[in-house]
């Protein structure tokens, strides 16, 4: 988030599912796809609509395209394509890895789906919300007469959602073969490709939507069941990455001038459980690496994603002192969710409130300035005012620097959906209740008149200022400076506030490819 204001947690639990689906090739594909049920033509009203709102271009020549910097529309993989994605930083990883297959196979890559030939729209379902601004952005698309690829939970957890009839879709774990369903797309044909198979490839092409962020995913879904969870229906039970092919994203990532390295996941603690090994060990690999890279010292840092807190707790002892490396930020997501145990039982958490704060408190022994980041469910239809004291007391113990706060949205499909709801005017209150606790405190002012070593990696969207973060990931903000982008620099605190700090440069800005001043 680079606005000035809240910053939100970027990893939100959101579920993947390895299987069994053998890749078929190009030169099969369409035969294979059309016998299987999988393509169908689109009518020739959908053709004749797209054809008035010059959705493709269909009326132009490929000199009248080629002299408009645009695409030929008779010519595979030189349309435009247009690329959305919602919800977590596992999401944008897949978005970036599907731009980055379709921008090398010649695809060019737009701003708006306006410009574009073909959208594809990446979903999540982890809210109503989300998936209701996913399905807004398929219909202003459809409106506008663009063909469009959907990807992400939305279409994997339920395959019969009105609105979708017509689009083409691409399952969770077939993002390796976005080139063929856009093509087929572009085509005239729908595509509906959600059979399961193995992970795709960390290998693939990469465009990153920040060139300074490196977005690695672990592993797909998780051993938990949720009973409000509808994304688990989507993306299943744990499957983690072989750690080597997590090492050589790693050295990959520094190799091209990355500043940050995002590794996430929906459960980061629970990695490597069904490999035979765990989160700990991959840590010291990745600093490994980090260590034996030429100039990277100092100037990449790693950022751990959201963990649960029963598989972490188990290496609270090795992660913190991982979390102490100058090459990693003093940050983690962990999900309480509710201060009740009641509540936490009745929402499937598989761990307690003793739990969670054995963890943080077993972490912050080893790293006293962590910035924890937690989630709140507010009005689950179990909690009682009681329950609701007790997050509020949660909330009063630890201070989180980051919390995400949302009211309780039943997901159809889920245990919970089918239980009797709290009155709106509840959920509402309780969640002002823990806004206003949340506001009541501020946990930067320790960090006045310092002097903290920054990495900008971004621009503010909202103000003429250039975003980095302090180790413990605290926002920095300080006057807008091109120069700053990719590099960090001491800065000076001038004064702290409830979402960031402002700074002022007190020394030049170090290259992270240089290594120098």
């Amino acid at each position: 988030d680079s606005s000035d204001g809240h910053h939100q947690a970027d990893d939100v639990e959101d579920i993947v599912v390895a299987g069994d689906d053998s890749s078929t090739g190009d030169s099969l594909f369409v035969r294979w796809s059309r016998r299987a049920g999988l393509v169908q033509p689109h009518s020739a009203r959908r053709r004749k609509e797209a054809r008035l709102s010059g959705a493709a271009d269909v009326d132009d020549t490929a000199a009248a395209a080629a002299a408009a910097g645009a695409a030929s529309p008779g010519v595979p993989g030189t349309q435009r394509v247009y690329v959305k994605t919602f919800g977590c930083s596992h999401n944008t990883s897949d978005a970036e890895f599907m731009m980055g297959q379709l921008s090398s196979y010649g695809y060019h890559l737009v701003d708006s789906p306006q410009e574009a030939d073909v959208c594809v729209i990446n979903s999540c379902t982890v809210k109503g919300p989300s998936q209701e601004a996913f399905m807004t952005a398929v219909q202003r698309a459809k409106a506008m007469g663009r063909p469009v690829v959907v990807s992400g939970c939305v279409p994997q957890a339920d395959r019969t959602i009105p609105g979708l009839e017509d689009v083409s879709v691409i399952g969770i774990t077939q993002i390796d073969r976005v080139v063929e369903v856009v093509e087929q797309t572009l085509q005239g044909h729908i595509v509906r490709l959600l059979g399961k198979k193995s992970l795709p490839s960390l290998d693939l092409p990469k465009v990153r939507r920040n060139p300074h962020v490196e977005i690695i995913p672990l592993s797909t879904g998780c051993l938990g069941s949720c009973s409000y969870c509808k994304t688990k229906h989507a993306r299943g039970k744990l499957g983690s990455y072989e750690t080597e092919a997590i090492l050589d994203r790693v050295r990959r990532a520094i190799s091209e001038g990355v500043m940050e390295i995002w590794l996430t996941s929906e459960d980061t603690g629970a990695y490597g459980i069904d490999l035979a090994t765990d989160i700990a060990a991959l840590l010291r690999a990745v600093v490994g690496v980090l260590e034996a890279h030429p100039g990277s010292a100092g100037r990449v840092m790693v950022r751990l994603g959201m963990t649960n807190p029963p598989y972490m707790l188990r290496h609270c002892g090795s992660v913190g002192e991982v979390l102490r490396h100058p090459q990693v930020y003093e940050f983690i997501h962990v999900p309480i969710q509710s201060g009740s145990n009641d509540t936490l039982r009745h929402m499937v958490r598989e761990y307690t409130v003793e739990d969670f704060h054995a963890l943080v408190d077993g972490l912050k022994q080893r790293v006293p300035r962590l910035t924890v980041a937690t989630d709140i469910i507010c009005g689950f239809p179990t909690e009682t005012d009681d329950d609701h004291q007790q997050t509020l007391d949660v909330i009063r113990r630890h201070k989180f620097p980051v919390l995400n706060i949302s009211q309780f949205y039943p997901r159809p499909g889920t245990a919970a959906a089918k239980l009797k709801r709290l009155p709106n005017h509840v959920a509402k209150t309780r969640s002002g209740e823990v806004t206003s606790v949340f506001e009541s405190y501020e946990t930067t002012s320790w960090l006045q008149d310092t002097v903290q070593r920054v990495w900008f990696c971004e621009h503010s969207t909202r103000s003429q200022h250039t975003v980095g973060h302090t180790k413990q990931y605290v926002k920095v903000l300080v006057r807008r400076d091109e120069q700053l982008l990719g590099k960090s620099a001491f800065v000076r605190v001038t004064s702290t506030h409830k979402w960031h700090v402002l700074g002022e440069i007190c020394q030049p800005p170090m290259d992270v490819e240089k290594g120098e001043p």
